[in-house]
């Protein structure tokens, strides 16, 4: 009833409306500062806390809303694959387990691979040039501590290699069922 009274007191609504902007306006002013005080500590406390980010995937996405790069687990194995503006895949890195190496794979605007740099298990460093049919057909690498260029024709079979051994240089040509049909002086 005393609200009433006061209503009816007020000459007009507009002079009520008038009077208890004020008092809403210190009552919204003390809540704002009773919970500021806490908001920005927590807020930096937080931050600050969180010295680790998980996720099992992180991507980088264009203006257009392209994934433009993605790292992310690749059967269970870490790995960075970067695309085009067409979203093409054009290059992989992945990190082997245990014996196996890491890979990186370069892929053309087809999103074809063409080049493979990686390390094989207990083999060495390869580098591997791929056809467009994503066939390998020039290998450079190492076995072991033994420096080797192998060369293949169209289906994949070896066709001839250059390889640095113990008492020099051997250059040797294969037919096509992959025996040696010429080979330089002195190696059988």
């Amino acid at each position: 009833m005393k609200y009433e009274s006061w209503w009816r007191s007020c000459e007009n609504r507009r002079t009520a409306i008038t009077s208890a902007v004020p008092a809403l306006t210190l009552l919204l002013f003390i809540t704002a500062w009773a919970l500021l005080p806490w908001q920005p500590k927590a807020v930096a406390q937080t931050a600050k806390e969180a010295k680790v980010l998980e996720a099992q995937e992180f991507r980088l996405v264009g203006e257009d809303g392209q994934v433009r790069a993605r790292l992310s687990l690749q059967n269970g194995r870490p790995g960075l694959d970067l695309f085009d503006d067409k979203h093409v895949l054009r290059a992989s890195l992945v990190v082997g387990n245990g014996e196996e190496g890491g890979r990186l794979i370069l892929l053309n605007a087809n999103g074809k691979m063409r080049a493979s740099l990686g390390l094989t298990g207990g083999e060495g460093p390869c580098l591997v040039m791929c056809d467009a049919d994503e066939k390998p057909r020039i290998f450079l690498g190492l076995t072991g501590d033994v420096p080797t260029l192998g060369l293949t024709d169209k289906t994949g079979k070896p066709s001839a290699d250059f390889t640095v051994i113990e008492k020099g240089a051997r250059l040797r040509f294969l037919d096509a069922t992959g025996k040696s049909i010429w080979s330089t002086p002195g190696e059988k």
